[in-house]
């Protein structure tokens, strides 16, 4: 199959995921969310901006062409004609530009676990290592019913290098956004259930805060690290 029949092809169909994701679609929450969830796998798997392939689902499909009514035969002749030569294939702006946002993700990732690191530098570290991202409803869903428990006395080396890493790389007023920080969903279930995590008010740019008890802990696990 030739490459941009390839990549047609694929765009088509990230473009179906993006409108069953769409919340003006009449699916359901949970087919929302797996289809959220596909599009992202799709659009990393393949080097798709995912961007581009929202405004695309929003644009109406263009009408089909009429099949072209075939020439008058025309008499056949010996001479067979020559192939056209290949033309050179110029690079494509929006891939270029992909791969400088593939870039640009996995250096902030590397930062992050570098700074978690300060803390913990064990198993797992609270910054995951694949710059994919988790979706974020994922991180909703936890933070509403965590799935994974501690308690206070329980509170981790690497429970706190997520919090020294929200401290520091995340907004005013200790308000973060795990998506972007790439942060393990498990230690954010984990952190949920102690109420050390909570929805960051409608004011706010960003959608979690740590709550004071969260706040005063990573601060006082910060001490370590300076």
């Amino acid at each position: 199959m030739p490459i941009n029949a390839n990549v047609a092809k694929l765009t088509a169909t990230a473009v179906k995921l993006a409108r069953l994701a769409n919340p003006d679609n009449n699916s359901n929450e949970a087919e929302r969310d797996a289809a959220t969830l596909k599009l992202a796998e799709h659009c990393s798997k393949h080097g798709l901006n995912v961007a581009d392939i929202i405004a695309l689902s929003q644009q109406p499909d263009a009408p089909a062409k009429r099949a072209p009514k075939p020439d008058a035969a025309k008499p056949t002749t010996d001479a067979t004609p020559e192939p056209e030569a290949a033309k050179p294939s110029k690079p494509h702006a929006a891939d270029a530009k992909r791969a400088e946002a593939h870039d640009e993700r996995e250096a902030l990732v590397a930062k992050l676990r570098a700074t978690c690191a300060k803390l913990y530098n064990g198993p797992s570290l609270a910054v995951r290592s694949n710059p994919k991202r988790v979706a974020a409803s994922v991180y909703a869903d936890l933070l509403t019913a965590p799935k994974h428990r501690t308690t206070l006395q329980r509170v981790s080396e690497r429970d706190e290098s997520f919090l020294y890493t929200v401290i520091g790389n995340g907004g005013a007023g200790a308000t973060f956004d795990p998506v972007n920080l790439n942060l393990d969903a498990g230690i954010f279930s984990r952190l949920a259930s102690i109420a050390f995590i909570e929805a960051a008010p409608a004011s706010a740019k960003l959608p979690y805060r740590l709550t004071k008890a969260g706040l005063a802990h990573a601060n006082t696990s910060a001490k370590r690290a300076a």
